[in-house]
């Protein structure tokens, strides 16, 4: 029977967190893709994104929000 050592307990709640950053970077990517899709092409003659780009977009938003947050604390701490 396979006894579970230190190290990989150690390992599944690392693991979990990934997952579960992925799975909401993923949804984020298919609602942007989806919400823009649905509507700018139709109103704005834009063409429409593919997955690509609106995980790239998604990521952008991510390390916006980070360094914003990081601009502010250093601002109102130093």
């Amino acid at each position: 029977m396979h006894q579970q050592g230190q190290k990989s307990c150690q390992f599944r709640p690392t693991a979990i967190a990934a997952a579960g950053i992925l799975a909401a970077t993923a949804g984020l990517a298919i609602l942007a893709q989806v919400s823009w899709n649905m509507f700018a092409p139709d109103l704005f003659g834009l063409p429409e994104m593919r997955l690509k780009q609106s995980l790239g977009l998604v990521g952008f938003g991510y390390v916006a929000a980070m360094l914003l947050r990081h601009a502010l604390r250093r601002r109102t701490h130093g």
